[in-house]
């Protein structure tokens, strides 16, 4: 269900992204990354190519650019809302890390009926932008 939180509409989409993002997350710096597995049936929507060890550098890097520029134009806010002043690291994991989280990407978007390049509804804090889907 989506959700008008503090003045920003979260999609189920925007919900369901951030929640995986930092349940990869938690995990990891928990020391349980095995945990992180999208799903054991995973295959790409049909047509579409598999994902690339390019690609997943090209979206975990998007992700954390995305998470970049939300802590410089609010650092305040997320340093006094949650304690948020660094980078989350998604790109620093093993690459089979980072794969995972790309494909549970990938798994929320085709649920959520995202094509690839579709842009998302604009608003200041979508997890991840859908064009940086459109070449994978």
């Amino acid at each position: 269900m989506s959700i008008i939180e503090e003045g920003v509409f979260l999609s189920d989409y925007d919900l369901e992204m951030t929640a995986w993002l930092q349940e990869c997350f938690d995990l990891y710096y928990l020391g349980k990354e095995t945990q992180i597995t999208s799903d054991p049936f995973y295959e790409r929507e049909p047509g579409k190519s598999p994902i690339t060890d390019d690609d997943v550098t090209r979206v975990i890097n998007a992700i954390e650019s995305e998470y970049d520029e939300e802590l410089s134009k609010y650092a305040n806010y997320h340093r006094n809302r949650s304690g948020a002043n660094a980078l989350p690291g998604y790109n620093l994991m093993p690459l089979e890390i980072q794969r995972r989280i790309v494909e549970g990407c990938d798994m929320i978007r085709m649920r959520h009926g995202r094509k690839s390049g579709e842009e998302a509804k604009l608003n200041q804090y979508n997890s991840v932008n859908q064009s940086n889907w459109e070449s994978c």
